[in-house]
């Protein structure tokens, strides 16, 4: 059994909570957050509390960090926490610059430590459901689309957003990483890709991408701007069309419905990540996931 020490207690740690305390691997939580009055912080009242990463590293010495902070603070974190010989677990998007992902790769393996990627949308429990009940190799084309209700206006990200990065960098990594369920993601053929930006920030408040990755014809839309939350993926499947409504969990494959869960969308997305969590990284796959993103990411900032 390992101790486990979440950095940053914003939304997201909330839904930690149900995976982690069910965890066969995790038998001790920590909690770090600069804010004693985080949003997560109430569902972790009886861990360990600490207001700064080091007094966590020195006080704590967890085996493991999971790094829920913004992306930009990512990279210094997971830095210091492998220097210190903490494996060291990050919520996606774990770094926006390539040069990153080499530095923090030499520094765990000097130091034998692990690097995980969090994926959620990979454990969605109707992506799993669909995989289980479709081939592989008679998929040819994917387009999903997702809407979040990041901004009032439609015009302007919503400050407290600010931090994600903008809407292709929050979650075209969801769609790629769950699109490299279906492939080995050995090319990428980028044949549009349209950004646009929101007014209060030069960050993508809608984002589109029509391409190529291995065989798979892929499009994707991301909306920012309809206030709206809902995440639908179409297959193209051998002669017929399936669609994956990731936001109600469930799979509708003509007239046959299966529903695949009842429980919180993303309370089930971690609750698989973390009772089916063994310590085995997943570093090598993530590289290629985000190297993907970031040339999409270069091509569309042009």
């Amino acid at each position: 059994m390992s101790t486990i020490g979440i950095i940053g207690l914003g939304t997201i740690a909330t839904h930690y909570y149900r995976g982690l305390s069910n965890s066969r691997f995790f038998d001790e939580i920590m909690v770090c957050d600069i804010n004693p009055k985080a949003v997560a912080r109430k569902l972790y009242k009886g861990s360990p509390y600490y207001q700064s990463v080091d007094a966590l590293i020195k006080n704590g010495k967890p085996d493991y960090v999971l790094i829920a902070t913004p992306p930009a603070t990512h990279f210094a974190i997971a830095k210091k926490a492998i220097q210190a010989k903490i494996n060291v677990l990050i919520e996606k998007p774990i770094f926006l610059d390539k040069k990153h992902f080499s530095i923090i790769e030499k520094l765990a393996k000097k130091h034998h430590v692990s690097v995980t990627t969090v994926f959620h949308w990979q454990n969605g429990q109707e992506v799993k459901e669909f995989l289980r009940h479709y081939r592989l190799d008679k998929i040819s084309e994917v387009t999903t689309t997702v809407f979040d209700p990041y901004s009032k206006d439609g015009k302007t990200i919503d400050q407290d957003r600010l931090p994600l990065e903008g809407a292709f960098i929050d979650s075209g990594i969801n769609i790629l990483s769950f699109i490299k369920l279906f492939t080995p993601f050995k090319s990428l053929k980028i044949n549009d890709v349209k950004f646009k930006y929101a007014k209060n920030a030069h960050l993508p408040i809608k984002a589109a991408f029509i391409g190529t990755i291995d065989r798979l014809k892929i499009k994707f839309t991301i909306d920012w701007t309809k206030h709206k939350n809902e995440k639908i993926s179409q297959v193209k499947y051998a002669n017929r069309l399936i669609t994956i409504n990731h936001s109600k969990q469930m799979i509708i494959d003509g007239k046959k419905v299966i529903k695949c869960d009842k429980m919180i969308r993303l309370d089930r997305h971690y609750y698989n990540f973390f009772t089916n969590f063994t310590g085995v990284d997943n570093y090598q796959e993530s590289k290629v996931i985000h190297d993907y993103l970031l040339k999409i990411n270069q091509r569309g900032s042009r």
